[in-house]
This record gives structure tokens, C-alpha cells and sequence, in this order.
């Protein structure tokens, strides 16, 4: 794991794709369904990465992609852009956590009746008046890397399908582990 300095485009370095390799295409990405992530805010990681985002006073923007050799952490912070490259060799073991939602309905609208029925949740929600409340449980991302390092991102849970899809490539596929705490018994090891 290294953190690159990228220039004011963006775009990966030479040396970065040299080690990494390049992003995927637009084209490529839409064929495989694998559009990157973002809205990710730093829980836990390698000393270096955490004293960085406190240097910044955690105003970073952080997106993860997909690279050809690999995968790569863009942050953007007021001034400037950097990476952080991961080859996919370094990757062990991909942990995603769903959280439970918080939801509040009032008996007897139309929200809290849906729910009794066994309407689904994403559904559901657009009937909520004025009293329902509804806060999505966080979603963890945990990276367990090569010589004991782990970065931990959270991202909103309303972005779940989002962080499913961009983890459900060949590369991680054998070493991705689904936890989903909504839904009690439904944690297992997932391979698809």
C-alpha cells in the first residue's frame, strides 16, 4: 500500500499504473457493471493514512475503483489529489457489513401499515408522512491487506447496492464476506 500524489486532473501517475494498472474504460465499466464507490469516510486504517485525514481535519473526499493489476483509494482534499494503490495480491479479504436501519412509523399510517404487511422497505418509504423517521444503518468496508494492515471505510447505507455491486467482481470474488445485520441468521460467507 502506497499513497501517490496525482496530478490536478486526477489521473493516475506512470508509476502508478506501471504498478497498478490503468482504470478501466467507461466501456468496460458498464459491461461489467463495476462503477467505483464513493461517499467513503475513514473509521480505521495504517498510521500514516489516519494522520493524514486529521491533518486535513477530515474534509477528504474518498473514492474506491478498480484498477486492471488492482485497486486504487482517490482522496481529494481542498488543495490537493492522492491515491492510495492496492495490488490485488495485497487484498486478503473484503469485509462488508450492513447495519440496521432506524425506523420510526406512527401505528396506523400509511407507512407503518406497509410495513406490518410485508411490504418492502424500498417501497414502503415513500409513503412516510410527516411523524416517520428513517435513517439508514451505515455500511462498513473493511480491507484486510497483507502484513496486518486493515483500512475501515463507512459509507451511508442507502448506498449498499452500490457497495455490493462494485465488490462482486472476479478479482475479490473468493475472498468477500457479505455481513448483513438487518436480516438475523442471513450471514454467511458469499461467493457470487
Amino acid at each position: 500500500m502506497k499513497v501517490f500524489e496525482l496530478t490536478a486532473d486526477g489521473e493516475l501517475t506512470r508509476d502508478m499504473i506501471r504498478e497498478y494498472g490503468e482504470t478501466f474504460t467507461i466501456r468496460e465499466r458498464l459491461a461489467n457493471k463495476n462503477y467505483g464507490i464513493g461517499h467513503l469516510k475513514l473509521k480505521d486504517g495504517h498510521d500514516s493514512i489516519l494522520i493524514f485525514y486529521e491533518q486535513e481535519n477530515n474534509s477528504i473526499k474518498t473514492h474506491f475503483e478498480w484498477t486492471k493489476k488492482g485497486a486504487v483509494i482517490r482522496m481529494r482534499t481542498m488543495k490537493k489529489l492522492f491515491a492510495i494503490g492496492l495490488k490485488d495480491e495485497q487484498i486478503e479479504l473484503v469485509t462488508l457489513t450492513r447495519k440496521p436501519d432506524y425506523i420510526d412509523a406512527i401505528p396506523f399510517f400509511p407507512f407503518w401499515i406497509l410495513l406490518k404487511l410485508g411490504v418492502r422497505l424500498s417501497i414502503a418509504k415513500w409513503f412516510r408522512l410527516r411523524g416517520d423517521r428513517l435513517i439508514y444503518g451505515p455500511a462498513l468496508i473493511q480491507l484486510r491487506l497483507t502484513e496486518n494492515q486493515l483500512l475501515t471505510y463507512e459509507q451511508d447505507g442507502s448506498l449498499w447496492a452500490d457497495c455490493l455491486s462494485t465488490f462482486r467482481i472476479d478479482k475479490v470474488k473468493d475472498r468477500i464476506r457479505i455481513v448483513d445485520e438487518r436480516i438475523p441468521n442471513a450471514n454467511k460467507q458469499h461467493s457470487q
